[in-house]
């Protein structure tokens, strides 16, 4: 069976912008590091009786899982190269995009090697001063720092390296977009994996939609601006101080279920997503009663830190992801399409994961649709 039969497939094309208004090219002046001091820093969780497969290592009940492989970066290392080293100061987002690709790479099935800048990413060593990943860092550094001083490669300004042209450095994408361009595409996919931006509108991002998409193999980095409320004379304002990534790293049960690792203090906390804004630490601290609320932006939802007596409030903006074939994926990828085939189901033609079939399909697709006289069997990822 080929691989083309065996690809990833193709979810509802998610928007993007096409700015790199984060840390790559432009608006980086309002980045506010956030004290390593002002939440509750836990260590990695280690599982006596453990499961492992695609990116998580879990409990043994699976209720608790880290990231596998997942390397804990600072943006600011003291061992960056010194030609870059200033763009550590906030490098938020360069080094959440990495520390995501790392990963994927890492826990990616060997038989798929990628070529352009994927490739060289992952030749880049160690050296005497610093470990392959902070060497790895610089590099990324250097791509976008080359980016926002308009240098160009064959007629193209420098893109940062994002998540799309990682999936695209395997193989061509299905998508009708440029994965080379930073925001040109929404998602990206292929044979090897996809890559995702989504934006938070409206409170559709939540620690349970998180946790499954991690479960679905994706590796996951968010987003948020920062506000700090002020009193006025008639209630409190936000005031924007800033924006900030940071990478998730896991998840457990308990009133904060999501393990963050944080690029900006190089240490992992647990976190929430929530609406909650009665209960953050500035409503008793303003004096603010229930029901008062302005929010500043189209999303309610806000990360918060567990132990965390900081006011700010740190609301989503959006959220990544990559997903890559993992050696345990690719075979239940493999079983899946078996089982379509032994129903009597069709590849759809250049449409990754749709395919042709009988009703007696309907009992193994997630999405059973109609197109016409058509039925059409969806696997979703």
């Amino acid at each position: 069976m080929s691989r083309k039969l065996m690809g990833i497939v193709l979810a509802t094309v998610l928007l993007s912008s096409p700015t790199y208004a984060g840390d790559g090219l432009i608006n980086r002046s309002k980045l506010v590091p956030l004290d390593a001091a002002a939440s509750k820093i836990v260590s990695k969780p280690v599982f006596l009786a453990s499961w492992k497969g695609g990116n998580l290592e879990c409990s043994e009940d699976r209720l608790s899982c880290t990231v596998r492989n997942m390397p804990l970066l600072a943006q600011a290392d003291p061992a960056l190269d010194s030609d870059i080293k200033e763009m550590g100061l906030v490098g938020c987002y360069d080094t959440s995009i990495l520390t995501v690709i790392l990963t994927a790479l890492a826990n990616r099935d060997p038989s798929f090697v990628p070529h352009g800048r994927t490739k060289v990413l992952m030749s880049v060593p160690a050296s005497r001063s610093a470990s392959k990943e902070i060497e790895q860092l610089s590099q990324e550094y250097r791509w976008a720092k080359a980016g926002q001083n308009k240098e160009t490669v064959n007629g193209k300004i420098v893109q940062p390296l994002y998540l799309h042209e990682v999936v695209a450095n395997f193989d061509t994408i299905v998508e009708p977009c440029d994965p080379l361009t930073y925001g040109n595409c929404g998602a990206a996919s292929n044979m090897a994996g996809r890559a995702f931006r989504t934006w938070a509108n409206g409170n559709s991002i939540t620690n349970k939609s998180v946790i499954d998409l991690m479960r679905k193999g994706y590796v996951l980095l968010i987003g948020f601006e920062r506000y700090l409320p002020k009193k006025t004379n008639t209630g409190f304002s936000f005031e924007n101080i800033g924006h900030h990534k940071v990478v998730i790293s896991g998840f457990q049960p308990g009133k904060y279920p999501l393990l963050i690792n944080d690029v900006g203090s190089g240490v992992r906390k647990r976190a929430r997503l929530t609406t909650d804004l009665a209960s953050h630490p500035f409503a008793s601290q303003i004096g603010l009663s229930a029901g008062r609320f302005a929010y500043p932006l189209a999303t309610k939802t806000f990360l918060e830190y567990e132990g965390s007596a900081d006011p700010q409030v740190q609301f989503l903006v959006q959220l990544d992801g990559l997903k890559l074939v993992t050696p345990d994926g690719l075979l239940a990828e493999k079983a899946a399409i078996d089982m379509l085939h032994a129903a009597g189901c069709h590849p759809f033609l250049g449409r990754i994961g749709d395919y042709f079939c009988t009703s007696a399909a309907q009992p193994i697709c997630e999405v059973y649709i109609a197109e016409g006289k058509a039925q059409v069997c969806r696997r979703r990822n």
